[in-house]
């Protein structure tokens, strides 16, 4: 997972990749919006521990491309990026704790 570099991991009893149909959730009282799926780059066949990378094989890319490519042919996804909504209380508080339910409050 630490390849993907994610800033939120969502886990519990939603299907696989339920967050490619996510329109909005809310993390601690905070609203955020999907906007697209995180397309992903050559960076995450770069190992985290040690920055050896550029895997000849390009794993985890090349396993990915099965099912995670998109219709365009080029793009693998994994992911969702979302957007706050802002308000003043976010501009007050930046962080959103740890280990806090989320809520999908919209699919696709």
């Amino acid at each position: 997972m630490r390849r993907f570099r994610p800033n939120v991991v969502v886990r519990g009893p939603n299907a696989p990749y339920a967050e490619d149909t996510w329109k909005k959730m809310t993390m601690n009282g905070f609203s955020f919006f999907g906007v697209k799926k995180c397309t992903r780059c050559r960076m995450t066949t770069v190992n985290p521990d040690d920055a050896t990378g550029n895997d000849p094989e390009l794993e985890p890319l090349k396993t990915m491309r099965g099912f995670r490519l998109e219709s365009n042919g080029d793009s693998v996804c994994f992911g969702l990026n979302v957007v706050p909504r802002w308000s003043s209380r976010v501009a007050n508080q930046r962080c959103v704790c740890a280990c806090v339910r989320v809520c999908v409050c919209g699919r696709r």
